[in-house]
């Protein structure tokens, strides 16, 4: 079976919630992860979400809560969750 396209998003929106998506989107990319890889990762490490919830921050749909986003870094493996926020805006 052959994943869906993902949809396109803008690089250079300033919705902080695109600027996640696409920042997530790369870190799970460069871990060779799934968004179910992840939604697993996170219920395992005790965080209680859906996979559509996980659906819709990969689509800018929505933003984690602040408790969550510790634990989508510690399912991500980094030593310090700030940095599954997208960078700022400077532009």
């Amino acid at each position: 079976m052959t994943p869906r396209k993902r949809k396109e998003l803008d690089p250079d929106s300033r919705d902080v919630g695109i600027r996640f998506a696409i920042h997530l989107r790369k870190l799970i990319d460069a871990r060779g992860m799934t968004p179910a890889d992840l939604h697993a990762k996170l219920v395992e490490g005790g965080t209680e979400v859906s996979m559509e919830l996980v659906k819709k921050w990969l689509r800018g749909d929505g933003f984690p809560r602040p408790n969550d986003l510790e634990s989508l870094g510690n399912a991500l493996d980094m030593r310090d969750y700030r940095f599954v926020l997208p960078a700022p805006v400077t532009k």
